[in-house]
């Protein structure tokens, strides 16, 4: 079983794309950005991704015509994690005191984004 499957969320963790973004007139994915797995297919043997947030308009290669996609390598899975162990945490560092965040802490934010939320919320950054 594939550890790609449409609809999947999934995180960019590495926009360094080969070529030097030779297409630089399409979209590219970010790092750190949360996209949404649209097709999975193989290429040569690899595999590849297309995203609900990214389309770009079909180009011919080599090998034919069709839409540009993005390697699996530049993406993992977005690991959907308790606010929970957010709060327990959040508690060692707040000297007991429970804290209720007034909104959801999304875990694709980046560690700078994990520390101001803790601040927001009464903590002290955990780095």
């Amino acid at each position: 079983m594939s550890e790609w499957f449409v609809g999947q969320k999934i995180v960019c963790i590495n926009d360094n794309w080969p070529n030097g973004r030779t297409d630089s007139d399409l979209p590219w994915p970010v790092r750190d950005r949360v996209y949404t797995v649209r097709e999975v297919f193989s290429d040569d043997g690899k595999v590849g991704l297309r995203l609900c947030e990214l389309v770009a308009p079909p180009r011919e290669y080599k090998t034919g015509t069709f839409e540009r996609g993005y390697g699996t390598k530049h993406f993992r899975p977005l690991e959907t994690k308790s606010i929970k162990l957010f709060r327990s945490i959040a508690q060692g560092v707040t000297d007991g005191k429970p804290i209720v965040p007034d909104e959801e802490f999304d875990p694709a934010l980046p560690t700078e984004a994990l520390c101001r939320f803790m601040f927001k919320h009464g903590g002290r950054p955990l780095l």
